[in-house]
């Protein structure tokens, strides 16, 4: 299980987190600052004790990262949200 814990502070850097969703590093500070880019990290708890969970989401496009301890990446996904799905959840 995993539970919230910011919506602004990035535990990777921005170069890496900004090439995942295909924009500059410059792109994507500037989408974030006009909150275009909704950023949530949570901590695990249980089973996922030590993971960290990073979601960065711009229009329907949603990346989410598992780091372990280490701060490295142990499983990520891109999804495109389609129709009132992206609107709902932006609307968060």
């Amino acid at each position: 299980m995993f539970a919230a814990v910011s919506t602004s502070n990035l535990i990777l850097k921005i170069e890496d987190i900004a090439d995942r969703l295909g924009l500059t590093p410059k792109d994507f500070e500037r989408y974030r600052q006009l909150r275009l880019i909704l950023v949530l990290v949570e901590t695990g708890s249980g089973e996922h004790e030590g993971l960290t969970r990073l979601t960065c989401q711009l229009g329907n496009r949603v990346w989410e990262a598992v780091l372990g301890s280490d701060q490295q990446i142990t499983h990520e996904e891109t999804r495109f949200l389609r129709g009132r799905l992206s609107q709902a959840r932006r609307s968060k």
